[in-house]
């Protein structure tokens, strides 16, 4: 080897001794320095053991574009340039299915950004549009806010609708007061809400006897009274009496007894006594003459 070979060879071997590397070419010029980690399949991510990632560009994967690096972003797969996480658990809100990481999913939270559910606007945690503080029944959907017996207590979340102690599940009649449950024709519906107490085919408010079955509506006396159910009260007529006297038209103009101190008299037909002769008994009821 020629003298100056050997002066060349020798000052490399020196010069590298003090860590100064030569480009290699095999290495894409990089003076002696690594070539950039490879990726691996997952987002992009290096391979174990590799702090970085570099595409063929030299630049950090970003998988979903957003212009932050796939190793930084709270959401690598979902678009998410702010990078807002509302409950600061790693996970940015544009991905997570809590943003308030109060246990109830995003979706189904009235106040998904706020673990004490206290966010701007009105509560409605039934969701039938009527603000919880305003709602009858906060729980149970009911936007037409029933209330019957006016308890303040929505039908859809009260037990006892018409508040008469018996419970809806036992009540003849749920929205009408009936604690005695009278059911005189047993069919199931008590007489508080049944139009037909009677069963007898004839609505109440046109029956004489409401709560006799009687079809036919035979009243014979004809004063409104269905005869199933009249008991012959009435006007009665007395039979025998010399001390009656009677006007012209037929009607009693007076009832003299002079068997009894004082003597007992009715007028125009108004007594309304037991009235006992010595040749007969006279009778007159209260509904007079």
């Amino acid at each position: 080897m020629s003298k100056v070979m050997k002066l060349l060879a020798a000052a490399v071997l020196a010069l590298a001794s003090f860590g100064v590397a030569f480009a290699d070419p095999s290495n894409g010029g990089n003076h002696g320095r690594p070539s950039n980690p490879p990726c691996d399949a997952d987002h992009g991510h290096p391979q174990q053991n590799v702090p970085r990632c570099q595409d063929d560009g030299g630049e950090p994967e970003d998988s979903d574009g957003d212009g932050i690096p796939d190793e930084e972003d709270n959401c690598p797969d979902v678009p998410n340039a702010d990078q807002t996480d509302t409950d600061g658990d790693g996970l940015g809100d544009a991905c997570d299915d809590d943003d308030d990481n109060d246990g109830t999913p995003d979706e189904e939270d009235p106040c998904p950004l706020d673990p004490l559910d206290e966010c701007e606007g009105p509560s409605d945690r039934d969701g039938d549009g009527i603000p919880d503080e305003e709602d009858n029944c906060p729980d149970v959907p009911n936007a037409d806010q029933t209330d019957t017996d006016g308890d303040g207590l929505g039908d859809a979340c009260d037990d006892d609708d018409d508040n008469d102690g018996v419970p809806d599940e036992e009540d003849n009649c749920p929205l009408v007061p009936n604690a005695d449950q009278t059911d005189t024709d047993g069919d199931g519906l008590g007489d508080a809400c049944d139009d037909d107490d009677d069963n007898d085919g004839v609505p109440d408010e046109e029956d004489n006897c409401p709560l006799v079955p009687n079809p036919g509506q035979e009243d014979s006396d004809g004063n409104g009274v269905g005869d199933a159910c009249d008991d012959g009260g009435g006007e009665e007529e007395f039979t025998c009496d010399p001390a009656i006297q009677k006007n012209e038209d037929g009607t009693v103009s007076s009832i003299v007894h002079n068997s009894v101190e004082p003597p007992v008299r009715g007028i125009n037909g108004t007594a309304a006594d037991v009235i006992h002769t010595v040749n007969c008994q006279i009778v007159v009821d209260t509904l007079g003459l």
